[in-house]
């Protein structure tokens, strides 16, 4: 995927931080994601009991750009069931449906950072889901729409389910044209999403 015909870091991030003030941080291209001050401010949040959500692009800062997933940062929850009751948890979105060992940077900065024993486990919300084909370019936009879900308290599974279609659910599957119209149709319900959101900041300000 090309940003260059696409969302820039910079649109996104502005939109996010317009759209999301109580959760969104940044975002990062995966090797600036690393970096101490970014980690210490994550950190920080997380132990005042505040979530973090913040979006990814999957080539490091040098490169044009190549895909955007976003990640949430949530506390554990004392009255939650599972593991949510006793550790944080890492939310992993990619309307592509790959997990994060996609990009090993990222990958490593996670397990260094993050997915240490009793620190915070991983969720892949995505895992066996495509949102978006191959040659979709509005992976910025269903990054946007997740995070202002959990900004909005919107659980996930309401999130995906509600809203979106599951590509690989499609028969036939990709690259067949019923899955080429849903993923049309999830790239509308996407734009939509952002755009209700939008509306509703405006009429409450």
């Amino acid at each position: 995927m090309n940003l260059k015909h696409g969302l820039s870091n910079g649109f996104v991030e502005a939109v996010a931080k317009q759209m999301c003030p109580s959760t969104f941080v940044g975002v990062y291209p995966c090797d600036l994601f690393g970096m101490p001050t970014t980690q210490a401010v994550l950190k920080t949040r997380l132990s005042r009991g505040l979530e973090s959500t913040m979006i990814i692009n999957l080539d490091p800062a040098k490169d044009p750009g190549s895909h955007f997933v976003a990640i949430a940062i949530r506390p554990r929850n004392p009255r939650g069931v599972g593991v949510s009751a006793t550790q944080a948890s890492m939310l992993y979105f990619d309307s592509l449906g790959l997990g994060p060992h996609i990009q090993p940077l990222l990958i490593d900065i996670l397990e260094e950072h993050w997915l240490q024993p009793d620190h915070a486990v991983l969720i892949n919300l995505t895992e066996e889901t495509l949102l978006q084909t191959a040659t979709s370019l509005f992976c910025g936009i269903f990054t946007l729409a997740f995070i202002m879900s959990r900004e909005q308290g919107e659980l996930s599974a309401t999130f995906l389910g509600r809203h979106f279609t599951n590509l690989l659910t499609q028969v036939p599957p990709p690259p067949s044209r019923a899955a080429s119209e849903a993923g049309r149709q999830n790239e509308i319900h996407a734009v939509n999403y952002v755009l209700r959101a939008i509306r509703r900041q405006t009429t409450t300000t």
